[in-house]
């Protein structure tokens, strides 16, 4: 069985301040302690270069502040239904019980190919 490393650089709780710094002719995503991450390049004179690059590097730097969230939230919900379907065994129907299961299996397999399980 393969071992996944957590791809969260901090606890899901703690915040990830990822920002979007606009240079000369690139847009860098740094992270607070000011280690850049990527830079995306655009040519100054075109204009429509410029704002999909500027584009591209907000959407980055938003999905990395929103990543933590969305692990904790996955984590919460697939544990919340596994304690749900336990405390209810035996009071509900075998396809309803087949259907949580399914949905607490389909959150762990995404925490699994983030590499957070």
């Amino acid at each position: 069985m393969p071992t996944h490393k957590p791809a969260t650089p901090l606890p899901a709780s703690a915040p990830l301040p990822w920002i979007v710094q606009a240079d000369h002719s690139q847009y860098n995503i740094v992270h607070a302690e000011d280690a850049r991450v990527a830079s995306l390049h655009f040519e100054r004179t075109i204009a429509a270069q410029k704002m999909a690059a500027s584009e591209r590097a907000h959407f980055i730097a938003h999905a990395a502040n929103a990543y933590p969230r969305l692990v904790e939230a996955l984590h919460r919900a697939a544990n919340d239904l596994r304690s749900w379907r336990k405390q209810a065994s035996g009071q509900i129907k075998e396809p309803i019980r087949l259907q949580v299961q399914t949905y607490e299996d389909q959150m762990r397999a995404i925490l699994r190919d983030l590499g957070e399980l």
